[in-house]
C-alpha cells in the first residue's frame, strides 16, 4: 500500500446545502480515494477498498448515477450484501420497501421508501447517511514488537474460556437482543452493571431511531482513564444486538451467542483483566446496539468521537468468533480497508509474537460487515477479527444460533480474546512497564527585554538522559533540548500574558508537567529597581509611586499597547488618578536616571 495520507476534510457533518446526484464510483486503490476525496465537486458518504458512494454536483461518464436529488425526502440509502441464491426472493419480499438502485453479485444498493424495510438474511447491512465521509488524516505508526512482554503474558493467564462462556450463556438465555426488544434493553443494563463491577466509568449512548421508527437499545461505553496520556485512546467493541425474522416479527427468538454474543463476551473478558491494572494511554470498551440493522450504533458512537476530535489511535472489533468448521484450526481472518493497513499489520505482529503458531490472514469479506467499519468512515483505523469468511457459522441470524452448534469451539473465543487484550495492552502500555520520567522543576517565566521571555528550569535529581519540552499555552513552541540546556528564551509579538510549562521526554515517553508559570512581554528594556515602589497593588481609584529621585517620567500602557498615563515628574512621589482606567491589567514604567523599570498593575 501507498505510504501516504493526505489532509482531508475535517469531520464527518450534517450535508445540507450541497445539492446533486447520488452516484457510484471505482475505486482501482487508495490513491485513487484520496484523490476523490479531496474532489469540491464530490461529497463522499462511504468508502470501500473498491467504490465509493457520494453526491455529485455534477455526472462523469464513469460515474454510475444511483439517484437524482440525493436523499431528497430520506434520511439514508443501505448496501444490502445478499447472495445471488436468495436475491430475487429477498427483493421480491421488500419491493414495497424498497427500490434496488444498483446490484451485482455481491450486494445491493437499496433505497428505502417505507419504514418496513428490513436488510436481507445475512449479516451485510450498511446504511448510507447524508454525512461526510473521512479518511484518515495521516499515516500512524505502530510499535513493533518482537518479545514476549512478561507483564502483559500475565495478563493473557487471566482470560478464561469459562468466564467467556458464562457471558456467552447469560446473553443467549435473554432470548432475543433484537436492538428494540426487551431482552437487548436487559442486555444493555446488564453490560453496564459488569463495567461498572470492574470499577470503570460507564456512559449510555445513544443511538437515533432506525428508518424513522424503530427504536433502538443503547451502546454501553466503559472508560479506562490512563495515567500519562489520558487523551490518547484505543477503542474495543462489538455489537450486543441479535436478529432474527422471526423476533423482528415478534414471534420468536434470536439468541445470537455466535452473532454476537461471542465478541461482546470477548471484549468483556479483555476489560475484566485490564481494569485491573492501570495503562498510560486510555482504554474505552464499547457494547454497540443496532448493528445488525446497518451499524447504527457504532455509527452514531464513531461520528461523536470524531465531532470530539478525539485521538483514537485504533479500533478493535470482535464480531463473530465461537465457530470452527470441524476439521479446521484455530485461527483469524483479519479483515480491513486499505487505509487501516498501520493497524491491521500491528495486529498480526502482536499475534505473531504471542501466538506464534495461530494463522492469521488479511481476508476480504463480500457477505457482510461490521463495525469496524463505522471508525474507517470517519478517519480512524479500525480492523475487524473474524472467525471465517467463507466458513462461518451456518446458523446465524436464526433461532439455532446457540452454544453447542453455533458456539461450538469456546477455546477460539478465547483466542479472539487473547489476541485483542494483548494489542490493547501493548498499545495502552503498561504503567509498570513504562520508564518513570519525572518533570523539571522550579520553572520561571520572566520577561527579559523586548519581547523576550526567559523561561528556566531545573533538571529533576537522579533523572534520566532526558530532553525537554516547553508549553507556551498547552501548545508545545519548542522539543528535545537537550539535557544540558535548562532555558529558552520565547519571542512573543504582543503584550498579551502567557503561561508556560515544561515537560522531559525519554525514550518517546513524556513525564507530567512541571510547575506553570505565566509572563507578559512589555514595551521597551526594563531593569527593575527594587528602590522603586508602586502601591496600592491591586489598586482601586489611584496608586501612589515613589522614586529615589526628583526627576523621572512615568508611562502606563495597557495590555494592547494602548497608553492610559504619560507625565513627568520633579517630585519623589506622586499620586495618579485611575478613576478613567477600565478593570484590568496595566504595564507602569518608570523611566530614572538608573534606566527604567516596568512594574504590572492591576486595576479592581
Amino acid at each position: 500500500m501507498r505510504k501516504f495520507f493526505l489532509l482531508l476534510a475535517l469531520l464527518s457533518c450534517n450535508i445540507s446545502a450541497f445539492a446533486g446526484n447520488l452516484v457510484m464510483i471505482f475505486a482501482d486503490n487508495t490513491q485513487d480515494l484520496y484523490s476523490l476525496s479531496l474532489r469540491s465537486d464530490l461529497i463522499i458518504h462511504y468508502y470501500s477498498d473498491d467504490f465509493v458512494i457520494a453526491t455529485a454536483s455534477t455526472a462523469e461518464k464513469d460515474f454510475i448515477v444511483l439517484d437524482e436529488n440525493a436523499f431528497s425526502g430520506i434520511g439514508e440509502y443501505c448496501i444490502v450484501r445478499c447472495p445471488l441464491p436468495f436475491r430475487s426472493a429477498y427483493v421480491e419480499r421488500e419491493k414495497d420497501n424498497a427500490v434496488v438502485l444498483y446490484q451485482n453479485n455481491d450486494f445491493l444498493i437499496m433505497k428505502p421508501v417505507a419504514a418496513a424495510f428490513l436488510p436481507a438474511v445475512n449479516d451485510g447491512a450498511i446504511c448510507i447517511k447524508n454525512t461526510k465521509a473521512s479518511l484518515p488524516l495521516y499515516r500512524r505508526d505502530f510499535p513493533s514488537i518482537t518479545d514476549v512482554n512478561p507483564i502483559i503474558a500475565d495478563y493473557l493467564s487471566m482470560v478464561s474460556a469459562d468466564s467467556i462462556m458464562a457471558t456467552v450463556q447469560y446473553l443467549q438465555d435473554l432470548g432475543s437482543r433484537f436492538c428494540s426488544s426487551e431482552g437487548a434493553y436487559a442486555a444493555q443494563e446488564w453490560l453496564k452493571q459488569q463495567y461498572e463491577r470492574f470499577g470503570l466509568q460507564v456512559t449510555i449512548s445513544e443511538v437515533p431511531t432506525i428508518y424513522g421508527y424503530i427504536d433502538c437499545s443503547e451502546n454501553v461505553i466503559a472508560v479506562q482513564t490512563g495515567t500519562l496520556y489520558p487523551d490518547e485512546f484505543i477503542v474495543c467493541g462489538g455489537h450486543y444486538d441479535s436478529f432474527t425474522y422471526e423476533a423482528f416479527n415478534g414471534s420468536g427468538i434470536a439468541p445470537g451467542a455466535d452473532d454476537n454474543a461471542t465478541g461482546t463476551a470477548g471484549i468483556l473478558e479483555t476489560a475484566r483483566i485490564l481494569s485491573q491494572y492501570q495503562f498510560e494511554r486510555s482504554i474505552i470498551y464499547c457494547a454497540f446496539s443496532g448493528e445488525e440493522l446497518g451499524l447504527h450504533g457504532s455509527n452514531a458512537y464513531a461520528s461523536q468521537c470524531a465531532a470530539d476530535d478525539m485521538n483514537i489511535l485504533g479500533y478493535f472489533n470482535i464480531d463473530m468468533s465461537g465457530y470452527l468448521l470441524e476439521g479446521d484450526e484455530i485461527h483469524i481472518d483479519l479483515i480491513y480497508p486499505s487505509t487501516a493497513e498501520p493497524l491491521a499489520t500491528y495486529y498480526m505482529n502482536v499475534s505473531s509474537v504471542y501466538f506464534p503458531d495461530m494463522p492469521v490472514e488479511h481476508a476480504y469479506m463480500t457477505g457482510g460487515d461490521s463495525d469496524h467499519t463505522s471508525f474507517n468512515n470517519v478517519g480512524f483505523y479500525g480492523i475487524f477479527p473474524f472467525e471465517d469468511v467463507d466458513n462461518y457459522s451456518p446458523y446465524i441470524h436464526t433461532v439455532n444460533d446457540l452454544i453447542g452448534q453455533s458456539v461450538n469451539t469456546p477455546l477460539q473465543a478465547k483466542r479472539f480474546a487473547e489476541v485483542n487484550l494483548a494489542c490493547i495492552a501493548t498499545l495502552a502500555v503498561p504503567a509498570s512497564d513504562a520508564p518513570t520520567v519525572l518533570p523539571p522543576t522550579n520553572l520561571t517565566a520572566t520577561f527579559s527585554g523586548d519581547y523576550n521571555i526567559l523561561i528556566e528550569w531545573q533538571a529533576p535529581s537522579g533523572q534520566l538522559p532526558v530532553t525537554y519540552n516547553i508549553y507556551r499555552d498547552d501548545v508545545v513552541i519548542a522539543s528535545q533540548i537537550e539535557n544540558s540546556t535548562l532555558s529558552y528564551t520565547d519571542v512573543v509579538s504582543d503584550f498579551e500574558e502567557h503561561c508556560y510549562k515544561a515537560s522531559s521526554s525519554f525514550e518517546n515517553v513524556e513525564s507530567n508537567f512541571s510547575n506553570v508559570d505565566c509572563e507578559s512581554a512589555v514595551l521597551g528594556i526594563s531593569k527593575d529597581d527594587s528602590r522603586i515602589s508602586v502601591f496600592p497593588n491591586p489598586a482601586d481609584n489611584k496608586i501612589f509611586i515613589t522614586v529615589p529621585e526628583k526627576n523621572f517620567s512615568i508611562t502606563i500602557f495597557d495590555f494592547s499597547g494602548k497608553l492610559y498615563h504619560s507625565d513627568n515628574s520633579c517630585y519623589d512621589e506622586v499620586e495618579i488618578d485611575l478613576s478613567h482606567f477600565m478593570h484590568g491589567l496595566y504595564f507602569v514604567t518608570i523611566a530614572t536616571s538608573e534606566g527604567t523599570t516596568t512594574r504590572k498593575l492591576s486595576v479592581k
